[in-house]
């Protein structure tokens, strides 16, 4: 387990002022130590003197430091500590409501897992999963609702983390309620791709899948999965189908279905196109769920450490605050033992 003082040199490395890395230490501790939201007022109470607030406010909201390149350290800090070859990065759309107009980015749209039309803001985000460790690292507010927003923002996100890692780790991206309906316009060629699809997809079918057609047969990726043909391989809930899109673009792909309760039978639950290269069916499934995970991580330990908490009007300063809470969910992730070894020590005190 890394020391703390140990990870918070490295996410700070390129912070060019002492003060901007003491700054962005205040506020990443009391991300991780004040209980309710993660207001600037209740940062500068717990870890700071009264006239920090104001500090921290011009910090976050009114100081002109860029925060890739804190992005790109967080990237290296957790990817550094993975297994060599072993992770993923996930992509995927999150929503945070928010009460009135008061913060940037505030829209009405259909949230996934609340099942219904909220007002707050959509963003993309960005995070490293391995089996033990899931940690965000890249964000994107969408200020639009158009697909070319959507695409613009799944490609971003993409292309970063494969430039900032230089690996060839897979990429999922699951566009949830936010489907980016063409496949063919996802950046397969920045690195190995997994992408949740609409099962109506058109695919065109190796003709071994469905037997009797002399050509590739042009099929949905639901009837093609259905048909679990002799070059489909099923296995614990997943089964797939080699194929390539009908309208065109990247190939050759494997199609992917997930069905619910460990048993492949009739239409897919999940619908996945993939690239990654000489990846068994339980590989890829494994992939296809790392999107839950992801999910669970924004609901308990992004909701601890104020991923949804920022309020005001400055994009910069929703960036630099996701960006920090980020950080906060790296050190809580990764030193959370020697955390709470050092909040028991204050309170012995």
């Amino acid at each position: 387990m890394p020391d703390i003082s140990e990870l918070y040199a490295s996410l700070f490395a390129d912070f060019r002022g002492a003060t901007h890395r003491v700054r962005a230490r205040q506020y990443v501790d009391g991300l991780l130590d004040v209980d309710g939201r993660k207001t600037i007022a209740n940062i500068a109470a717990a870890v700071g003197e009264p006239q920090d607030e104001q500090r921290l406010r011009r910090f976050v909201s009114g100081a002109a430091w860029p925060w890739d390149p804190l992005r790109r350290a967080l990237a290296r800090t957790v990817t550094t500590r993975a297994r060599e070859g072993t992770g993923a990065w996930v992509v995927l759309p999150v929503s945070i409501p928010k009460n009135g107009d008061r913060s940037v980015g505030v829209t009405r749209h259909y949230c996934r897992e609340r099942e219904r039309v909220v007002v707050g803001q959509q963003a993309f985000g960005a995070w490293f999963a391995t089996q033990e460790r899931l940690v965000p690292v890249s964000w994107r507010l969408l200020r639009g609702s158009s697909e070319a927003d959507r695409v613009a923002a799944v490609c971003e996100l993409v292309t970063e983390v494969a430039e900032w890692t230089g690996d060839r780790r897979p990429v999922v991206v699951d566009p949830g309620a936010l489907p980016v309906a063409d496949p063919a316009r996802q950046p397969w060629e920045r690195c190995p791709l997994m992408v949740r699809v609409d099962a109506s997809v058109g695919l065109a079918v190796d003709p071994q899948v469905f037997p009797g057609h002399a050509a590739a047969p042009v099929a949905s990726a639901s009837q093609a999965l259905k048909s679990v043909g002799r070059l489909s391989v099923a296995s614990r809930g997943v089964a797939t189908v080699p194929a390539a899109l009908a309208a065109g673009g990247p190939g050759p792909l494997t199609a992917l279905g997930v069905w619910p309760g460990g048993r492949v039978s009739g239409r897919p639950e999940e619908v996945w196109l993939s690239d990654v290269p000489a990846a068994r069916p339980a590989a890829l499934g494994a992939l296809a769920r790392l999107p839950c995970r992801v999910a669970g991580g924004w609901r308990t330990r992004g909701a601890a450490v104020g991923l949804a908490d920022f309020e005001g009007r400055s994009l910069a300063g929703w960036h630099r605050h996701m960006t920090l809470a980020s950080c906060a969910y790296a050190v809580d992730e990764l030193a959370g033992d020697q955390l709470e070894k050092q909040r028991s020590a204050l309170c012995a005190a």
